[in-house]
């Protein structure tokens, strides 16, 4: 029971006594008695409540009473905002509290409460050191470690402590290991520990893992552990040989049906397992049937990259005759890909915003399809973004008049939901302030798209107060970040035009035409692109008498000055995000020791001999299932000649997920299974897919990464490649 409520009932027991006492005046020799009997009331009170306080925090309290557990934020806030003061709602308080786009929103909620009511409890040092975490990660485990220090049995410390030493700016296996092992030895029965023991590296942890953790999730009926699941069959296709996978996988489907129990469910978690444990079970038709489910675009987006290669789009820019036949294509194909994917958010938002291209297009359809979009964004709810759907459908809406009031409440909640930002980098992450400054640019161009559709909104509903007022909030954004005025990335000159061409609009509406054929020859002149504008401007500077010539003279842009190369920033270690040319290395290889998918020991002496290509890769990557089939191709072509090898090096965690997705691509390449400490030994920083030329002496000698799908032929040109090296 929280100390606060025992407090609550000793004050109803106390005070009618107290009231007696006090109420009786006595005589001066009676006084000093009375006194004593005061103070000896306060006394209890101080002892009662300090040993509630010890009870409290040392019953061991390892689950969150069901009663909280299931609350919503919005449940949590009204539960606070009537006075209810209790460990685990702060808990969830602080568990339901997005972290993004800034880190640590409660911290200072937190350090109030501590500095003035709770120095020394060592439930609000774990509050406040769990509230800095991703804000301030450094404090955070001062203030967990003496929330350790002052109550040892406090178990929500070592789960906090060891969640921080998961991540990759903090990672420590050892004390993420011992913290890991404290809180299982005060909490036996939870399983939030174990949400973080995949992080180790080094799986002798993985008979301990497999032990005690099946057990516990057979055991569990909460739809929220499904993702452990996973956890749990990596560990144990870890530890099985691989002639005992059969009956593993037998193992797992069983396990599957444990799931299949909670559906139908939207739950990304549970869906991830099932797909999982789909995969490893060897059910492809079921693994597909909830990809679907978990990733409607996924089909969708493989669709339409293969269509925007036949325009070459991430090669180069377009001109205005190019982006007008592109867009024309894309509504046509996008009224195909609705039918085909309807439950994919970005077939529909395809639809939306080149519906204007198509012919005959009808506002009925632009409605239809800008409800799709927000209903799909609404049951996808990805959290914080810069970037909202939503802005999409105001946009198009405001300059296409339709549902003109509807699109400028739409673009209020986007400049609500943006409020929020930019986005802080979370200490947490490697390379996330990098990140963080990156995002700068798309997040004024949000708070500008959405700010300029509420004026187009507003000039067509005639609401002047409105559009001024916005075109009011442009030029308070315009003095507040005069600083980006000579940074040539920020877009600074750009928004300056948009903030012109947004009082052009409102001028044009009132019947000021001069005013606007001004403000848009001002917005031109600052780089903002629009031919429409352009004829627009013209057509209103030539009725009040003006000539073309001095048009383009006032909308002409200056020159600019020549940009500044920026500085290449270092990628995170994921899929690659563009592709990278091959580089010179040289580096001999260490020597491994590695098992392939048959079983076979691949040591450095396999390398020697023979010129090497090396592909590495994981089966959840997206630019390596467009690559794999091309390197199928160059095994095919490189199983002829005793002179060259190509080869994998898979870092899938799971080592179970790669069979059946071999079996399933029918690729037949050789696999180095479990092959990601190997790589990070010999190129730390990367992203994948990751080739590698290795010479006949084992010394790499270029790698490259990312995959180039213009790239004409490439299993021939990778042969050649191989063939000059091998020389």
């Amino acid at each position: 029971m929280p100390h606060e409520v025992g407090l609550a009932a000793l004050n109803d027991l106390l005070s009618p006594r107290i009231t007696l006492v006090t109420a009786y005046r006595p005589p001066h020799r009676a006084t000093f008695f009375v006194k004593m009997i005061n103070m000896a009331l306060t006394m209890v009170r101080f002892f009662f409540a300090a040993a509630l306080l010890c009870a409290a925090v040392s019953a061991q309290d390892c689950q969150i009473p069901s009663e909280i557990s299931g609350l919503t934020l919005r449940q949590v806030q009204a539960k606070l905002a009537e006075g209810r003061q209790d460990f685990f709602l702060y808990k969830r308080w602080i568990d339901l509290t997005p972290s993004k786009p800034k880190p640590g929103p409660l911290a200072a909620e937190f350090q109030k409460k501590l500095e003035q009511q709770h120095s020394d409890d060592a439930r609000f040092l774990y509050l406040y050191g769990f509230s800095l975490i991703g804000k301030d990660t450094p404090q955070a485990i001062v203030y967990l470690n003496r929330a350790a220090s002052t109550e040892p049995k406090l178990p929500w410390t070592y789960i906090a402590l060891a969640s921080i030493y998961s991540t990759g700016n903090f990672a420590d296996n050892s004390k993420l290991l011992a913290n890991f092992h404290t809180f299982r030895g005060l909490c036996p029965a939870n399983l939030d520990g174990f949400r973080y023991l995949n992080k180790v590296r080094d799986s002798d942890n993985d008979p301990e893992l497999d032990r005690e953790l099946r057990p516990l999730l057979e055991a569990s009926h909460d739809a929220r552990d499904a993702d452990l699941w996973r956890v749990l069959w990596a560990a144990e296709f870890r530890l099985t040989p691989k002639q005992n996978f059969p009956a593993l996988r037998q193992r797992v489907a069983n396990d599957v049906k444990r799931l299949e129990a909670w559906m139908p469910s939207h739950d990304r978690a549970l869906l991830g397992a099932l797909m999982d444990g789909y995969h490893l079970s060897a059910q492809p038709e079921s693994a597909a049937r909830i990809e679907k489910l978990r990733d409607p675009d996924s089909e969708y987006l493989l669709a339409r990259r293969v269509w925007e290669d036949k325009y070459n789009l991430r090669a180069r820019t377009q001109t205005a005759e190019e982006h007008k036949i592109f867009m024309q294509d894309l509504a046509k194909q996008s009224a195909d890909w609705i039918v085909k994917w309807p439950n994919s958010l970005y077939a529909w938002e395809g639809r939306l915003t080149s519906l204007t291209f198509a012919p005959a297009w009808t506002k009925q359809e632009m409605e239809q399809a800008g409800e799709e979009v927000l209903k799909l964004e609404a049951e996808q709810d990805y959290g914080w973004t810069y970037v909202p759907n939503k802005l999409r459908v105001a946009e198009t809406w405001a300059k296409n008049g339709v549902r003109l009031k509807d699109a400028v409440r739409l673009a209020e909640e986007v400049l609500d939901q943006l409020s929020l930002g930019p986005e802080v980098a979370n200490d947490l992450t490697p390379n996330g302030a990098k990140f963080a400054a990156a995002q700068m640019f798309g997040f004024d161009l949000s708070t500008w798209d959405a700010m300029a559709a509420i004026v187009e909104a507003s000039c067509q509903l005639r609401d002047f107060d409105q559009a001024e007022s916005m075109l009011w909030k442009m030029q308070h954004w315009l003095d507040d970040n005069a600083a980006k005025r000579d940074d040539q990335t920020s877009g600074y000159t750009l928004f300056q035009g948009r903030y012109f061409r947004a009082a052009g609009d409102i001028a044009e509406a009132k019947g000021r035409q001069l005013d606007a054929a001004g403000f848009f020859a001002k917005s031109l002149s600052l780089g903002y692109r629009d031919p429409d504008l352009n004829k627009r401007g013209l057509a209103l500077w030539q009725e009040a008498g003006g000539s073309e010539e001095a048009w383009q003279a006032l909308a002409a842009r200056p020159g600019l000055p020549k940009p500044v190369s920026p500085k290449p920033r270092a990628s995170p270690v994921q899929t690659a995000s563009a592709y990278e040319a091959w580089k010179p290395v040289a580096k001999p290889l260490p020597e491994m020791t590695l098992a392939d998918l048959p079983g076979k020991t691949w040591t450095l002496a396999n390398l020697k001999g023979k010129t090497t290509f090396v592909n590495v890769w994981a089966t959840w990557c997206g630019p390596c299932m467009a690559e794999l089939p091309n390197l199928q191709k160059l095994y095919d072509l490189a199983r002829a000649r005793d002179d060259i090898q190509v080869i994998t090096f898979n870092i899938d965690e799971n080592p179970g997920e790669v069979e059946p997705y071999m079996k399933a691509k029918n690729y037949t390449f050789p696999v180095v299974m479990s092959a990601r400490k190997y790589v990070e030994a010999v190129t730390e920083h990367f992203a994948i897919p990751m080739n590698w030329l290795v010479d006949r002496s084992a010394v790499l000698e270029m790698r490259n990464q990312g995959w180039d799908a213009t790239l004409p032929d490439w299993p021939r040109q990778m042969l050649e490649k191989l063939t000059e090296v091998s020389r």
